[in-house]
């Protein structure tokens, strides 16, 4: 019996250990698309940021993975616009600061009671008296005493990824080009730091990127998820 109980105890610590370390995060995607199958896949990723060229050295970081993402999908990058069939406008931004306020109650501790111990001695004198001394000692018990209402602020900041396909060969009745598909994916947190969950908002959002999602999903994905997309450039 104490056998199982050092297995499962084993077992619950190394679980514990495990899932402690990688955090998680939650990552919205919204996708939809015009539900028609492309012959030819070959693609451009350009900015679709106003202030922001195909040149920025992070809009070329953020659009490898992009890249790399899709790669994984079948499509194919090519090095110019003339070689392309699809091209994909890339948005990106972290929005305003947004306080949170909530409330919660704390516990207070103290003295909630406690006992009385007494011990009586007896001493035999040297003239053959006997003498009574008694001691009383008082030991304090502590615990919740009551709760108390606090509140707080926490700030999280809202992160964006907006890709947008259009089909260059086919141009509608109004001479615009073909929207293709629309994926957008969005991650709410206290890290304003685009950088850093850029690659983990496209990992979780891989699958679904050109897709139809019907509405948007919330994912959960981890800092070290092995399906993580790589940037190699």
């Amino acid at each position: 019996m104490k056998i199982q109980k050092c297995i499962i105890l084993f077992i619950l610590m190394f679980l514990l250990f495990f899932t402690g370390c990688s955090r998680r995060y939650i990552v919205n995607v919204d996708s939809i698309n015009d539900r028609q199958a492309l012959s030819s896949k070959n693609f451009v990723i350009v900015s679709g940021n106003k202030n922001i060229d195909a040149g920025d050295l992070q809009f070329r970081e953020y659009a490898c993975y992009v890249a790399a993402a899709l790669e994984k999908k079948g499509y194919t990058p090519v090095d110019s616009i003339d070689k392309a069939d699809v091209e994909v406008y890339l948005s990106y931004g972290v929005g305003e600061a947004q306080q949170h306020v909530y409330s919660y109650s704390s516990p207070v501790w103290g003295q909630t009671g406690g006992d009385t111990t007494t011990i009586a001695n007896i001493i035999k004198e040297e003239d053959g008296s006997t003498k009574y001394i008694s001691t009383t000692s008082y030991t304090p018990d502590y615990g919740i005493t009551g709760y108390q209402e606090r509140t707080d602020v926490y700030t999280t900041y809202p992160k964006y990824i907006i890709l947008d396909a259009y089909h260059l060969k086919i141009k509608q009745d109004n001479k615009k080009l073909k929207q293709l598909w629309k994926t957008s994916i969005s991650n709410t947190g206290g890290n304003k730091e685009l950088r850093k969950f850029f690659p983990i908002m496209i990992t979780a959002a891989q699958q679904y990127i050109g897709e139809n999602t019907g509405e948007e999903i919330s994912l959960s994905i981890g800092e070290d998820d092995s399906q993580a997309v790589k940037c190699a450039r």
